[in-house]
């Protein structure tokens, strides 16, 4: 549990600040960088958190189960 939660927290801080960069810099094409500062932040943390959590914490196994030795 301790390497998802570290997985998870690394994943997250990386696609937030992807997420976070690629938005300011599509905005300051259009020169308003700074006037959608909120909007840009809160969906690179909703994104960039909400998706390492259901790619590592809800992924199912794909092992076949454990067969008793009789």
């Amino acid at each position: 549990m301790k390497t998802k939660l570290q997985r998870f927290i690394v994943y997250s801080l990386i696609m937030t600040t992807v997420l976070f960069i690629g938005l300011m810099l599509l905005d300051l094409h259009d020169g308003e960088a700074r006037e959608k500062l909120p909007a840009n932040l809160i969906i690179a943390l909703s994104v960039g958190i909400l998706t390492p959590a259901t790619l590592i914490f809800l992924k199912k196994s794909n092992r076949p189960p454990k067969q008793k030795d009789s």
